[in-house]
C-alpha cells in the first residue's frame, strides 16, 4: 500500500517567498525542494538538540533558548528591513564618526 501525501497550502509573506526562491535557484533546487530541505534541516537540528544526553531541565532550557534566539533573529531581520531603522543606524554611525 502506498503512502498518500496530503498537500498543505502555505501562505508566505512576499519577502520570504522571494528569499526562498533565490536560495532555491542558488542551490539548484525547486522551490518545493528548498522548503522541504529547510524544514528537514530544522527537524534534524531539533532532534540533535533533544537527543543530547542531558537532564530534562537542561534540555528544556536549551530548547527555550533556541526558541528565543529564533524569535530574536526574526525581530532583528524585520528591524533591518525597516527603512526608518536603517536610516537611524546610518545617522548614529555618522554621529559617532563626527565625535
Amino acid at each position: 500500500m502506498s503512502k498518500q501525501i496530503n498537500s498543505y497550502p502555505v501562505r508566505f509573506p512576499e519577502e520570504v517567498r522571494t528569499y526562498l526562491e533565490q536560495q532555491a535557484e542558488k542551490n539548484l533546487r525547486s522551490l518545493h525542494s528548498e522548503i522541504l530541505t529547510r524544514i528537514t534541516r530544522t527537524i534534524e537540528q531539533d532532534q540533535a538538540i533533544t537527543g543530547l544526553s542531558m537532564d530534562e531541565n537542561t534540555s528544556t532550557n536549551l530548547a527555550e533558548l533556541l526558541k528565543a534566539i529564533r524569535q530574536d533573529q526574526a525581530v532583528l531581520i524585520n528591524l533591518l528591513k525597516s527603512k526608518e531603522f536603517a536610516q537611524q543606524l546610518i545617522r548614529q554611525g555618522f554621529a559617532q564618526l563626527a565625535e
